[in-house]
């Protein structure tokens, strides 16, 4: 690991102690790159990726509170990141695609299926569908049927992120 960082470490400064910079500029080139939390139950996972707009969703915060409230974790500080260096770069054709799946007890959820999102809209409890992970020549691995969302800009990829925080799978710790 790079650091432990304390509760009072600054988002931004947290950013740029991980090398996620580097990171970001590789997947900015052609590369993948993935910015992945693990740990037990209650360590802090989800606050780090996405700030407090987790306490937002879960306790059915209006969009406009959580999408504020996100702005705060590592994703929306890589989102800020990777759209501000594509705006320096105009004579490179970007596009941009959000997805977002969830591992929970050894099963791939799709958080951005749409039948999950209406379901929720709706006040029902979801099915989500166990994803398979397959392999091929041209992709690589990848996750079979996982949606995939293009986002023009970070307010449109922050509002795709609020929606897969709504699909989450919380347990109590």
């Amino acid at each position: 690991f790079h650091c432990v960082a304390g509760p009072e470490e600054d988002e931004v400064k947290l950013l740029r102690h991980m090398g996620l910079s580097p990171l970001l500029d590789s997947a900015l080139a052609g590369y993948g790159a993935t910015i992945m939390c693990y740990g037990q139950t209650g360590s802090g996972k989800t606050h780090t990726l996405f700030g407090k707009a987790e306490e937002a969703a879960t306790a059915g915060g209006d969009e406009a509170d959580g999408l504020g409230r996100l702005r705060t974790g590592l994703v929306a500080q890589s989102l800020q990141y990777i759209y501000a260096t594509m705006q320096k770069y105009p004579g490179i054709k970007y596009t941009a695609r959000v997805t977002c799946l969830e591992i929970h007890n050894e099963q791939i959820y799709d958080l951005l299926d749409d039948g999950v999102l209406v379901a929720i809209e709706r006040g029902l409890r979801p099915k989500q569908h166990n994803l398979p992970v397959r392999w091929d020549a041209n992709r690589g691995f990848h996750v079979q049927n996982l949606r995939s969302v293009e986002c023009e800009d970070v307010s449109s990829a922050l509002h795709v992120m609020w929606r897969a925080l709504l699909a989450r799978r919380v347990g109590a710790h």
